[in-house]
């Protein structure tokens, strides 16, 4: 599902509700594994494992803005006119009190997000990896602007993906 618009708190536990309930998930619900920006942090500010947020804590402090190069580009199951069939309710509030009374945290940061911080903050270190991931990139840009290029490896059976980009 593609979120539209701001990714502000509102909205966003807005449509984990709407997906909570769309799912008959309620009780079923035992993890959310989000990435570490600080949106996602904010929803679900009193379910977090404090301890292992502080790590994350100035990583992505500015991200209330939505940057659609950042989105995944997941088929959106929802469209405007199926949202007046959903009558949500405030199940945050009682997941919430459910976890807590079991000693039981929803939230978890995206291990692989994390590692990817670490790994890019290396590679910006080392200036080797840097000049060589330089050059890799440049190859990428040309493949995807030469047709010739593009047929060629197409030929091969070969293909150069697009960069993804993370914070």
């Amino acid at each position: 599902m593609s979120l539209k618009g701001r990714h502000t708190t509102d909205v966003l536990l807005s449509e984990f509700e709407k997906v909570i309930n769309y799912h008959h998930i309620e009780r079923k619900l035992v993890r959310l594994i989000t990435n570490n920006a600080a949106n996602n942090i904010k929803v679900f500010d009193t379910i977090l494992l404090h301890d292992f947020e502080a790590y994350f804590e100035n990583h992505d402090v500015n991200n209330d803005n939505n940057n659609p190069l950042e989105n995944d580009n997941i088929e959106e199951i929802f469209d405007d006119d199926l949202n007046e069939y959903f009558e949500l309710t405030r199940l945050a509030d009682d997941i919430i009190q459910s976890l807590c009374e079991n000693l039981e945290l929803l939230r978890l940061p995206c291990f692989a997000h994390a590692l990817q911080l670490v790994i890019k903050d290396g590679i910006r270190h080392a200036s080797n990896a840097a000049a060589a991931l330089t050059e890799v990139e440049k190859i990428v840009k040309f493949n995807h602007s030469s047709v010739v290029y593009a047929e060629k490896l197409e030929k091969l059976s070969m293909t150069i993906p697009y960069a993804t980009k993370c914070r």
